[in-house]
């Protein structure tokens, strides 16, 4: 992968004329039919183990093919990257945008930092409307799952930036982003003003980078929220609405309430995957 990002598929991109979803049907079918011939012709377990280690790595490499398709067709990645001019790496601008990003790079995983800092650089010299922000890294980390070249890395980034540019401290919106009936769903113990900006800062501004744990997990809720800003939305109203469930007899104040509740983390993909589907039943 172009940034070298852990976690994500191996494998090259599919080949021949079969749809991305075709692709998927068609592996999970020759891999079934092997693993089912293995058990009526009596063949021993090893062979089988090696059947269905070949079941995970087609399955979840046919799906990474997928999901790399329905990207590309979301972010219309153009075929050229903008040009950037060579003195913006002389300003005093570049320089505050790289202090805030080699923080970011200390405490996220390993990632190609020489190719992250080369993606970064030509986004802040040509957006002067965003540049880096700190909680930038956790987009550029999800897309460096996804995409395996400069291009596609470089416009997916930036374009998610945009898309999130209206949840962060730069917002023109004021402090009224989040939909009200999100914010229904949340315990009456902060005022709306406040849970606004910790439902954006912390969740809609990094795409739930902090949030979801695993890679798998965090890809699937990219999915689901690239289909739009209601999905968006969605996911945030179920997450505060899981809040209800935690423990807060630890909590002695309103204040540690709300910070245990914004500060969730989702463990494991089946717990993304029953989020995603709460979410669907909230979806407006």
């Amino acid at each position: 992968m172009y940034l070298g990002c852990t976690g994500g598929c191996p494998g090259g991109p599919p080949h021949g004329e079969h749809a991305p979803g075709a692709l998927l049907d068609l592996v999970e079918f020759a891999i079934d039919s092997g693993m089912v011939a293995c058990v009526n012709r009596g063949v021993g377990m090893g062979v089988f183990t090696i059947w269905h280690s070949a079941y995970i790595y087609y399955t979840s490499s046919a799906r990474m093919h997928l999901r790399e398709a329905q990207w590309r067709r979301h972010y219309h990645i153009p075929s050229t990257l903008p040009k950037m001019h060579d003195r913006f790496l002389l300003s005093k601008v570049w320089q505050n945008q790289q202090h805030v990003l080699a923080i970011d790079i200390a405490r996220m995983p390993p990632m190609r930092i020489e190719n992250v800092t080369k993606i970064i650089r030509r986004f802040a010299a040509t957006s002067p409307y965003a540049g880096y922000t700190q909680g930038n890294l956790y987009l550029m980390y999800a897309v460096g799952l996804v995409f395996s070249d400069e291009l596609s890395v470089f416009w997916a980034y930036a374009r998610t930036v945009r898309l999130v540019h209206r949840y962060g401290p730069s917002t023109p919106y004021g402090t009224h982003v989040v939909p009200d009936w999100v914010i229904a769903h949340a315990p009456a113990v902060l005022d709306r003003d406040l849970w606004d900006i910790l439902i954006r800062f912390r969740w809609l501004y990094i795409m739930f980078g902090q949030t979801v744990s695993t890679a798998t997990g965090l890809l699937a809720t990219w999915d689901y929220c690239l289909q739009g800003e209601a999905h968006l939305f969605s996911l945030c109203a179920a997450l505060l609405l899981r809040g209800h469930a935690l423990d807060f007899d630890a909590c002695e104040s309103n204040l540690e309430r709300a910070t245990l509740i914004i500060g969730q983390n989702i463990e494991s993909t089946e717990h993304a995957a029953a989020l995603i589907s709460q979410a669907q039943l909230l979806l407006r």
